[in-house]
């Protein structure tokens, strides 16, 4: 007789938020909907912490030593020497679109979100990158348009 367990471990994010509060806030709400969720305070702390084994990168864009572009250069370098396959990195920003598209495109960062993000939305493209692993750049921003 034979005995088969399959065993479904969790979703590994890495989150990286130099805000402590923002961090914990975020940290929950992605624990809740049932992934494994590291964090880096900043961008040596994820660069240290990152290993392919993650399946998605959360990456706040203005992190106090090294940008979020810079640690996204990293983690596509290293996904190029060891030869895994790219993993969904998310930027949220409070940068202009401006800026951070052309940003965006040279890291290889596949979406972008201005701060502040409701959960429904960060939600769904959590669930979009890691169910359908959409290799495709997709940016998202809000245009205000003031009338006088």
């Amino acid at each position: 007789m034979e005995l088969s367990i399959v065993a479904q471990l969790p979703l590994r994010i890495l989150l990286v938020e130099d805000d402590p509060i923002v961090q914990k806030i975020h940290k929950a709400f992605l624990s809740k909907m049932g992934y494994a969720v590291d964090s880096a305070i900043n961008g040596e702390q994820a660069i240290a912490l990152y290993s392919p084994e993650y399946d998605l990168i959360l990456l706040d864009a203005n992190l106090p030593d090294l940008d979020g572009f810079a640690v996204a250069e990293y983690i596509r370098k290293q996904e190029m020497q060891t030869h895994c396959s790219p993993k969904p990195i998310i930027l949220l920003s409070a940068y202009p679109i401006e800026y951070v598209a052309q940003a965006c495109l040279q890291a290889k960062i596949n979406a972008f979100f201005n701060k502040p993000i409701s959960y429904e939305s960060l939600k769904m493209i959590i669930d979009q990158y890691l169910q359908k692993n959409l290799p495709a750049i997709t940016f998202k921003h809000t245009i205000r348009i003031h009338q006088s």
